[in-house]
């Protein structure tokens, strides 16, 4: 989204959109510190405290602006506030971004004190997170079976046929 995005959007209040400055200071190890937040980072974190509590926060940035960077250190916050991190839930586009959030959170958590593994953190595609919610509840949705996932090769295929069906 946009900042002009904002006006229309019933999650604005959580989401405080903000153009984040690109970090280039993030080190990727497992023994990974936080250190200094900018100031649109930093809002992330005061928007979960005991004074603003809301269920939901959305880190919403372009690429290479400190979007894992900050949920990394927002999950800590939680952590260090007291928050059971099986009740702490965060999705990604990507597998990749989902496993380099549970590294980052792991090695941020250790450097602190704080003993976790990525087995402990409820992270999730949104492909997968939206898939276990159907499998789940398939008869409720009026499926007989649980549904399955179609093959790359035959996704294309579909699309192909729907593309090029006049009917």
């Amino acid at each position: 989204c946009a900042k002009e995005d904002c006006k229309y959007c019933p999650y604005s209040v959580n989401c405080n959109f903000t153009k984040a400055t690109p970090k280039s200071d993030v080190k990727e190890s497992k023994n990974f510190k936080i250190g200094t937040l900018s100031d649109a980072q930093q809002n992330v974190l005061d928007t979960a405290s005991p004074n603003y509590p809301v269920k939901y926060i959305k880190v919403n940035a372009g690429a290479g602006s400190g979007k894992t960077y900050t949920m990394t250190a927002l999950v800590l916050d939680l952590m260090k506030k007291g928050y059971d991190i099986h009740d702490i839930f965060f999705t990604s586009f990507t597998t990749a971004g989902v496993n380099e959030l549970k590294e980052r959170i792991v090695g941020a958590a250790y450097s602190e004190g704080i003993y976790i593994t990525e087995k402990d953190l409820e992270g999730y595609t949104f492909d997968s997170f939206y898939y276990d919610i159907v499998s789940d509840n398939y008869e409720k949705f009026g499926y007989d079976e649980k549904p399955e996932f179609i093959q790359a090769d035959l996704q294309c295929q579909y699309i192909e046929e729907l593309v090029n069906d006049t009917h």
